[in-house]
């Protein structure tokens, strides 16, 4: 067997398919038996290519479903040949400047540009030349990016108390100034409209994603003087909040209030009482798909989509749990809180919870 057919299936050489199955076998075999292992560092220098991915991000939470996103990206990664390294800026102008040199001067064959919150970000001219991908974050210069379906997976969570029969429904949204957020109350306004109802601003309020802000919003809904019949929240731990709120007012959920989450967060969501319906994230689906376009942009690949501003937007699927039900027949009567004031008060949710 000469040493051109065992390079060829060692490094995985398109040139390999011409080999019958048996010669291929019989190479892997004596690779096993020799526990041979490639040097990646020569073949780097023989092939130009490192078979590696670039990861710069902002910041790297503990919090699961964000890092799912790294795992999707490293499984994909990993199943199509190609190494992931992460880089941290944590949103220092110096750091994130050294980064982009340390890419370019280790030769790797793509970038994942990513941010813990969906923004809008300015890509370091350095990286035109090598194939980038933006996840959770987009551009105004024509990078590719993966965005989550914020828009439809509002109105998903929306359409899950419609389908109960809900027609006055509150939405507790995040930060206004965010675009997560302000495709979230397009999806809301998408829904109430197929439905054939009205959007009412009174029912809206902006909060900061933190409990107490979901606590604070849902607790002027349900004391006004027509309260809604359900709540949707701009996140699982606002809607944390909201179930706060309503046991201070006696009220059961499902059966006196709907609520929706979003994010399903399982330390919110999951564990609940009742188990709350939410609208999952596709953090680790994303980070497949980021990878997904990278690899056909590699020279390994096909040529990768062409186009200014193309996005890939992966859906935020519903999941329905245990906290919503049908309206109740009779309308909610705004009452105070049941507990006296100072009890409430130490009683409220921290202000910024862990």
């Amino acid at each position: 067997m000469s040493s051109a057919t065992v390079s060829f299936v060692v490094n995985d050489d398109p040139k390999a398919q011409t080999l019958t199955q048996a010669t291929r076998d019989k190479v892997l075999e004596a690779v096993r038996l020799l526990d041979y292992r490639p040097n990646l560092q020569a073949r780097s220098l023989r092939t130009q290519r490192s078979h590696s991915i670039a990861v710069l991000t902002d910041e790297l939470t503990a919090v699961p479903y964000e890092n799912s996103t790294i795992r999707g990206m490293q499984e994909r990664a990993w199943a199509g040949g190609f190494m992931v390294t992460t880089m941290t800026t944590g949103g220092n102008a110096a750091l994130a400047e050294h980064a982009v040199e340390v890419v370019l001067a280790r030769q790797f064959d793509a970038v994942i540009v990513t941010t813990a919150f969906t923004r809008e970000v300015e890509v370091p001219a350095a990286f035109d030349s090598i194939p980038l991908v933006l996840l959770n974050c987009f551009s105004r210069d024509g990078h590719r990016s993966v965005l989550p379906a914020e828009r439809s997976g509002s109105r998903s969570a929306a359409e899950l108390l419609l389908a109960a029969g809900h027609t006055r429904i509150g939405f507790i949204n995040g930060l206004r100034e965010t675009w997560a957020a302000g495709q979230r109350r397009l999806g809301y306004r998408d829904a109430l409209r197929a439905a054939g109802i009205a959007y009412d601003r009174t029912l809206v309020r902006w909060g900061d994603y933190q409990t107490d802000s979901g606590h604070r919003h849902a607790t002027v809904l349900l004391d006004s003087p027509n309260p809604p019949t359900a709540i949707m929240a701009g996140n699982d731990r606002m809607a944390v909040g909201v179930y706060y709120a309503a046991y201070q007012r006696g009220l059961r959920i499902p059966e006196d209030l709907s609520v929706v989450g979003y994010d399903d967060h399982a330390e919110f969501s999951a564990h609940a009482v009742p188990a709350m319906s939410t609208v999952r994230l596709p953090y680790y689906e994303m980070g497949r798909a980021a990878v997904d376009l990278l690899i056909a942009g590699t020279p390994a690949g096909d040529a990768p989509p062409t186009g200014h501003g193309l996005v890939t937007e992966v859906e935020c699927q519903p999941v329905a749990r245990k906290s919503i039900g049908p309206p109740r027949s009779d309308p909610i009567a705004p009452s105070p809180p049941a507990r006296p004031r100072d009890q409430a008060r130490d009683d409220a949710p921290p202000e910024n919870p862990t």
